[in-house]
């Protein structure tokens, strides 16, 4: 008796019979071979920056535990625990990669297996029947054959035929056990992409679930900085220093030669987010500890990941992370204005780009921010403040 293969009902969705498929029932199938084409060699390259990754982790990690036990600065602690949230972050997007490619991977070989089941299916049949019509025919069914001839010139003929069935009855058998190996050997293929898969969707989510704790432990920070007045005290004069920095940055920099400056459209310069002003530009006292800051800027509400827009064309004099501001944008609008866009998740622009008005230049987030996501927005005039509601276009969320 010839039967499938052990295992293979588990692994693959059998077919009976395979149709001749339709251009547009091949779509997803080119559509998949796009994305499988990203190639080994850049599978490769993630791996690599994977393992970079998490060496860029451990040391992250060793250095906020070295922090804590020294009484570091809060505002130290939580920027390392915002890059450690940017490199999770990464590793996640790169393993999303992943887990997409290897199931394109996994598709494609069922795709194979089905027709390799129904190819296996036909075969199988087809050497059943003969078998059938052989043992219908009894022992030495060939030799039987050439005895029941009874002149020279039919025996030559039965010779012939006879020798025509072995032949088509050796095909068929050689054909099956190659149906059957090639069955077997895209299975374990199979198994190996699908174990490969759960491995990554494991590594996935495990990341995600580091991810989530880093999150927790930044806002726990936050709370004690929030209940205790010693910290609170501690960040405000973190935050000060790292305004000082940004004054003598804005001061070091020079003036873009050329730029129409921002400074005849007082009034009339575009929102960099839709959203409502939820702390406004002056002095703020806070309502717990009864302490006076300065705020340079605007507080505007938006969510995570919202794309933050220019406010008039310019040039980009700084796209990277800065201390207490987090990932930081300043351009530069001629006469030595300059807008600054902090906080965000992701910079959308490289140093030296010029940028048009009202174009995405990153994006929300919660880098170095006691108060998650938001965009903090200011204008400056060399190092001195400006508020931004006399500059930015009337609009009644404004103020």
């Amino acid at each position: 008796m010839i039967d499938r293969p052990a295992g293979v009902g588990r692994v693959c969705r059998a077919r009976a019979s395979v149709r001749p498929a339709s251009p547009r029932a091949l779509l997803p199938l080119l559509l998949a071979l796009t994305v499988a084409a990203r190639g080994e060699a850049e599978q490769q390259d993630d791996r690599k920056r994977l393992q970079t990754i998490e060496g860029k982790i451990a040391d992250v990690r060793a250095a906020i535990s070295d922090q804590v036990e020294r009484e570091k600065s809060e505002l130290t602690q939580i920027e390392q625990i915002d890059h450690l949230v940017a490199l999770l972050a990464e590793q996640i997007v790169i393993l999303d990669r992943e887990v997409a490619a290897q199931q394109v991977k996994v598709d494609d070989a069922e795709r194979r297996m089905a027709a390799l089941q129904a190819d296996f299916d036909e075969k199988k049949t087809a050497l059943k029947e003969r078998l059938v019509v052989l043992y219908k025919m009894g022992e030495l069914s060939y030799a039987r054959l050439l005895l029941s001839v009874d002149d020279a010139t039919n025996l030559a003929r039965a010779y012939v035929y006879v020798s025509k069935m072995v032949e088509s009855d050796r095909e068929k058998v050689e054909a099956y056990q190659a149906a059957f190996a090639a069955l077997e050997g895209e299975r374990t293929a199979l198994q190996g992409k699908a174990t490969e898969l759960t491995q990554l969707q494991q590594a996935n989510q495990a990341k995600r679930g580091e991810l989530d704790a880093e999150r927790r432990r930044k806002q726990e920070a936050i709370g004690e900085i929030r209940r205790e007045k010693w910290r609170h005290l501690q960040m405000l004069a973190d935050l000060e220093a790292s305004a000082q920095q940004l004054r003598k940055l804005l001061n070091e920099l020079p003036p873009t030669v050329g730029q129409l400056s921002i400074s005849k459209f007082k009034g009339a310069i575009k929102w960099p987010h839709a959203g409502k002003v939820s702390l406004g530009f002056g002095l703020h006292k806070h309502p717990q500890f009864n302490t006076i800051t300065v705020q340079n800027g605007l507080d505007i509400e938006a969510l995570f990941g919202d794309p933050v827009s220019a406010v008039f064309g310019g040039k980009v004099v700084f796209a990277d992370w800065f201390r207490g501001y987090g990932n930081l944008v300043i351009l530069e609008h001629g006469d030595k204005f300059f807008s600054l866009y902090a906080h965000l998740s992701r910079i959308g622009v490289a140093l030296g780009d010029m940028v048009a008005p009202a174009q995405v230049i990153g994006f929300v987030g919660d880098s170095a921010s006691l108060k998650g996501a938001y965009l903090y927005f200011e204008l400056r005039h060399g190092d001195q403040p400006l508020n931004p509601v006399e500059w930015l276009e009337r609009r009644k969320s404004a103020g």
